[in-house]
């Protein structure tokens, strides 16, 4: 009973401290370190791409660029559907576009996807 309570607690206090916040330009505009992945793989699994996607860090910037350091640094525009929740990256130089779609945003946190990903990439403002 006593460990329910303190779970309850402890939730009780995680949501007041980390509630959702809107999607804009204004909120995402920062330095966004990784922290963790969210998929369906088993725990092996998720520690190898834990270890892989360590150092990635994703930087937007109000002026609509963005940073993209992860084993190489890549920069660009973006530009945000905040109906849908996506953002369009494209890098300097390049033709194709990439997206992340937004599936949660606090003022801490950011967990979004790559393109059509399933795997979810949880971020921590940096």
């Amino acid at each position: 009973m006593e460990k329910l309570l303190l779970l309850f607690i402890l939730t009780i206090a995680n949501f007041g401290f980390s509630q959702e916040i809107e999607v804009n330009e204004k909120n995402l505009s920062k330095k966004w370190v990784f922290s963790d992945i969210i998929n369906d793989s088993t725990e092996e699994k998720k520690a190898e791409t834990r270890e892989m996607l360590e150092g990635m860090v994703l930087s937007f910037r109000e002026d609509k660029t963005y940073t993209f350091d992860f084993i190489a640094s890549r920069e660009g525009t973006w530009k945000l559907n905040t109906e849908r929740k996506i953002i369009t990256v494209k890098e300097s130089g390049k033709v194709k576009t990439n997206t992340w779609t937004v599936h949660s945003l606090t003022k801490d946190q950011f967990v979004a996807s790559r393109n059509d990903s399933a795997q979810q990439i949880v971020f921590k403002a940096g």
